[in-house]
């Protein structure tokens, strides 16, 4: 995961003004492991879900994988490993990471899950957009691989020109190429 940012004091700009007082969100937003955008997306996005599965308020455990995940992505990673959150990232004085199984069953059943925003693969939690790519990809790499590659033409490299480069080389039929 990502550095954790000393905070420059209440009104400074990665402090979230939208999290609850007392939840996790809040914990970690002013502990500098999570930055106001994470929290807003968290905050917002859950919302969303809420109002689209008709459920009640959304799980803080749900909220707070998904803020985590939001964070990962904006590191470089595709995905959070619930596994390695707590050894990876120092939780704030006075609070703990939860259990790992609730809070697997608090993903699960979220709205956050129902509504297709979060996918939880074991350990593994993807946001949505992340999760469709990398199957994209891997598809696309599946079928590079179990393609066949076109027949090579006798006396012709693969770019169709004698030489190293086609402003040097020239065509089988001995002019050089035309260039604009």
């Amino acid at each position: 995961m990502s550095e954790v940012f000393e905070p420059d004091g209440p009104h400074d700009h990665r402090i979230a003004a939208v999290a609850a007082a007392d939840g996790p969100l809040r914990a970690l937003n002013l502990a500098g492991v999570l930055t106001a955008a994470d929290v807003q997306v968290a905050t917002r996005v859950g919302g969303l879900a809420v109002l689209a599965d008709g459920r009640g308020a959304e799980d803080d455990l749900a909220l707070l994988a998904l803020a985590l995940c939001v964070r990962s992505v904006r590191s470089g990673s595709v995905c959070l490993d619930l596994a390695t959150v707590a050894s990876s990232t120092e939780a704030p004085d006075g609070w703990s990471w939860p259990a790992h199984d609730a809070w697997c069953a608090a993903i699960d059943g979220s709205a956050l899950a129902a509504t297709g925003v979060l996918h939880r693969d074991g350990p593994l939690v993807h946001l949505d957009r992340y999760l469709r790519e990398e199957r994209q990809v891997a598809d696309d790499l599946r079928a590079r691989g179990s393609s066949r590659r076109p027949a090579s033409t006798a006396g012709c490299s693969s770019t169709g020109w004698r030489g190293s480069s086609p402003r040097r080389a020239t065509r089988s039929s001995g002019r050089r190429p035309a260039t604009r």
